[in-house]
């Protein structure tokens, strides 16, 4: 892109590609930075946001934005990328499933997928969240936010877009899930949705999708794969990266997600696999006592698409153990 990009001190001229950080605050004994990649375009063009890693153990859409910034090519752009392969960097590093490992004024630690678009004058997880935001994510013309299943969970791939009430910016979000190439998208109202990073990013105009490929805490180079092939289609596109756009058919609509929750604790026993469609009332799977005996049936409380299951077999009393999407 002609115009020179700069965030904090980092300035990318045209037909560049720029690696740095941008600064957030700073733990007792050292800085709080987010690694970011500027890839400036040689031609005009929109400007798309990739981010990853919100949840700091969702590792294949890491690996996906650091494979995103090592294969592409400033010279095959039109416009440019700003790709931050780990929002959650404290998360990351600690290992910790779904949350900033930092106290939120002593209630316990956040998730910062319900954060956005942060406050300036909370606690690091918001202030983390407001910067990226205010400095990142508003400039976009399009966000593309990888997730995937988190280290206690097994998820089926699948994209995820929340409508509005505009029909052009719905139609867009709609035909980047098409471009994916993903076979399922759950697709819902973005209202009470609030702090999610394609939800926020909606209300200020900015069409957005959600890749969710890989889980349970390991880097599977199919689903790498899967979601990088899913992001350079989607640049296609966008008209952001050169090449032809690959055809696929529209995808399988899911809306809401319903939680199937045990009742007793023990040991989890799966019948049904990932991915399967079932019927209201089927047994799924079943929670095992010490004694072997089966202590309670989970039958899956509505008819859909098991999305979701937990992969720790170690079950507590009211524990979430499985998602079932409904279809359109």
């Amino acid at each position: 892109m002609k115009n020179i990009i700069e965030i904090q001190n980092l300035r990318a001229e045209s037909c560049s590609k720029l690696s740095g950080f941008l600064r957030i605050g700073a733990t007792p004994v050292r800085p709080v930075e987010l690694p970011l990649t500027i890839i400036n375009g040689k031609n005009d063009g929109s400007l798309v946001v990739i981010t990853a890693g919100i949840h700091g153990t969702e590792y294949v859409g890491i690996a996906t934005a650091l494979d995103l910034i090592k294969s592409l090519n400033p010279a095959n752009i039109s416009g440019a990328l700003i790709i931050v392969p780990v929002v959650n960097i404290l998360g990351f590093e600690q290992r910790s499933k779904c949350t900033v490992p930092i106290e939120d004024d002593y209630n316990g630690t956040r998730n910062l997928g319900r954060l956005f678009p942060g406050r300036v004058d909370g606690t690091l997880p918001h202030i983390l969240a407001h910067i990226l935001f205010n400095q990142i994510i508003s400039k976009a013309n399009f966000l593309i936010d990888l997730h995937g299943g988190d280290i206690y969970e097994y998820i089926a791939p699948c994209t995820m877009v929340y409508t509005t009430d505009n029909k052009d910016l719905d139609q867009k979000m709609l035909d980047a899930a098409k471009f994916s190439g993903i076979e399922y998208c759950i697709c819902r109202s973005f209202r009470g949705q609030e702090g999610k990073l394609s939800v926020e990013a909606l209300k200020i105009g900015i069409p957005s999708i959600t890749i969710e490929s890989g889980d349970h805490g390991v880097i599977d180079e199919s689903k790498v794969n899967l979601a990088l092939n899913a992001v350079m289609n989607i640049l296609r596109y966008l008209k952001v990266l050169d090449g032809e756009i690959k055809q696929y058919r529209p995808p399988k609509m899911l809306k809401d997600l319903v939680v199937v929750r045990a009742r007793n604790g023990g040991l989890l026993r799966t019948l049904i696999p990932l991915g399967s469609t079932v019927s209201k009332s089927e047994k799924i799977g079943y929670i095992q006592g010490w004694s072997g005996e089966i202590v309670e049936y989970l039958e899956a409380p509505v008819s859909g698409y098991l999305i979701q299951w937990s992969c720790n077999p170690s079950v507590t009393s009211g524990e979430s153990v499985a998602e079932i999407a409904i279809f359109y």
